[in-house]
């Protein structure tokens, strides 16, 4: 079953955050506490949300284009799953987002971890790579 997170799912969340950032190589040092505070305000917040099954996560937050305040878009902040519900988060979290307004579902793909698959079930989804790249810059 998958529902929208309470503050009694903090511990869950920590936990598969921690088994996330373990698995993909993360940059940073991981901290229960951020991960605690982060994510206790995504519950607290409206127009943010986790959702969680019984070993996975998704969440993410509802923003307006800066030039339109009207056009809304939800905005993926995390997704994992080890208990084959992934593609079931993805459809909650896509009610949500329509639920909340939402025009339009933004995702992200981590390169090298399990990205074919993921792209694959995305695309299989309606999704399709803006015409747009991230670039990021790290200074250590």
């Amino acid at each position: 079953m998958i529902r929208e997170a309470t503050p009694s799912d903090l511990p869950l969340i920590v936990d598969l955050g921690r088994r996330f950032y373990a698995a993909t190589g993360q940059p940073g040092v991981w901290n229960d506490q951020s991960v605690w505070g982060f994510c206790g305000n995504l519950i607290a917040t409206p127009g943010q949300t986790i959702l969680v099954s019984q070993q996975g996560m998704i969440g993410g937050v509802i923003v307006p284009l800066y030039w339109d305040h009207e056009y809304l878009l939800a905005h993926e902040a995390f997704w994992w799953s080890e208990d084959r519900q992934g593609r079931h988060l993805l459809e909650a979290f896509e009610a949500w987002a329509r639920a909340h307004g939402a025009r339009e579902v933004h995702m992200s793909l981590l390169s090298g971890q399990r990205e074919k698959a993921v792209r694959r079930v995305l695309v299989g989804m309606g999704y399709a790579a803006p015409d747009e790249q991230r670039m990021v810059k790290k200074w250590q």
